[in-house]
């Protein structure tokens, strides 16, 4: 594994080698299972605007580490532009299944918004192209990267320029493992962040 925060990790690591730390990566739906157990001793990255009440009951959020937010992508010439509420309504939007969407989840329940629930950023990507979807719900720092894994390029897209949200990212440490966020918050207080470029 590899990427910004596995490289803060390996120095925080270097600092304090009392912690073994491991990573594992699964499916968002399967890791909101074991959250909610609180069998995990953390979660990055995430916002506690994105967990349900269970698993931030378990869990406490680390300073901040960035902010971020997520975007609206569509086909290079589709018509929307806008990404407010009245543009959007009874549009089809691509999203990664069991992942919450903030904000939005409420006009997904309510009707106003119709999701199309995929597994990953190349299925999203296929479904646009595929005029099956008006738009997909992306994370503009992370896009590039997933959509040149994809195949794709980005200018066969277009990010609509106004976020739908931002929201800061911590890392999420199990409330039984006060020592270790403890340390974690010294860290990061201490250590320049390297800077998060999104769309780039």
């Amino acid at each position: 594994m590899h990427g910004l925060f596995i490289d803060m990790l390996d120095k925080f690591q270097a600092q304090h080698p009392e912690y073994d730390l491991e990573y594992k990566c699964l499916p968002r739906a399967r890791i909101g299972k074991i959250l909610a157990t609180g069998k995990a001793d953390a979660f990055a990255l995430s916002s506690p605007m994105f967990l349900c009440d269970e698993i931030n009951s378990k869990y406490r959020n680390s300073l901040p580490l960035w902010t971020v937010g997520d975007y609206l992508l569509v086909r290079k010439n589709s018509p929307l532009t806008k990404s407010d509420l009245l543009s959007l309504t009874g549009r089809t939007i691509a999203v990664l299944h069991g992942n919450s969407y903030g904000p939005l989840d409420e006009y997904f329940k309510k009707g106003q918004l119709n999701r199309h629930a995929v597994y990953s950023t190349s299925q999203m990507l296929e479904l646009l192209l595929k005029k099956r979807v008006d738009a997909a719900i992306c994370n503009k720092s992370t896009l590039p990267g997933l959509v040149k894994r994809s195949g794709h390029v980005m200018n066969e897209f277009k990010m609509l320029d106004k976020p739908l949200y931002t929201f800061k990212l911590h890392l999420m440490v199990n409330r039984e493992k006060s020592g270790f966020l403890h340390d974690f918050n010294e860290f990061i207080k201490n250590t320049p962040l390297p800077d998060l470029q999104e769309g780039g």
